[in-house]
C-alpha cells in the first residue's frame, strides 16, 4: 500500500509537466482536470460497483440467519481481479504508446537544446577572445 501511495504521489508531480510538454498549454486545464477525475471514476467503477456487485452475487446468507451474507473463496473476487488486471495491462499499453508518440518530440527538443548550447558556447568563446585581445592590448601599452 505504501509503494502504491508513493507511486501515485510521484505521478501527480509529473503529470502537469507531461501534459504541457506533450499537448501544449492550449488545453492544459481540460486535460489536467480529466486526468484528475479519471482515478476517482475508475475507483468508483472498479472498487464499488464491480467488486461490490461480484461479492454480493456470490455471497450466501449465514446458516443461522443472523448477520450479513458472506462470501468465501476465490470466486468472490476472481472476476474483479481479472478485470483489474486487464485494465492495468491496457494502461501499460497506453503508456508505451504515449512514450512512442512522444519520442520524436523529445528528440527534437534535445536537438534544439544542443544547438542552443553550441550557439551559447560559440558566443561565449567569441566574448572571451574579444576580452582576451583587449587585455593583451592593455598590457602591451603599459
Amino acid at each position: 500500500a505504501a509503494l502504491v501511495g508513493f507511486s501515485y504521489g510521484c505521478l501527480w508531480g509529473v503529470v502537469p509537466v507531461l501534459i504541457l510538454e506533450l499537448f501544449g498549454p492550449e488545453h492544459f486545464g481540460t486535460l489536467y482536470t480529466s486526468l484528475a477525475v479519471c482515478p476517482a471514476l475508475s475507483s468508483l467503477a472498479l472498487a464499488t460497483w464491480l467488486a461490490g456487485g461480484v461479492y454480493d452475487r456470490h455471497a450466501v446468507p449465514p446458516a443461522e440467519g443472523d448477520g450479513p451474507p458472506q462470501c468465501t473463496g476465490r470466486v468472490c473476487f476472481r472476476l474483479t481481479f481479472i478485470v483489474c488486471a486487464i485494465t492495468a495491462c491496457v494502461g501499460v499499453a497506453l503508456c508505451v504508446g504515449l512514450q512512442l508518440m512522444a519520442r520524436p518530440t523529445y528528440r527534437r527538443l534535445r536537438g534544439e537544446l544542443a544547438e542552443q548550447r553550441r550557439a551559447e558556447e560559440g558566443s561565449e568563446a567569441e566574448r572571451e577572445a574579444l576580452l582576451g585581445n583587449g587585455d593583451d592590448a592593455d598590457s602591451s601599452t603599459a
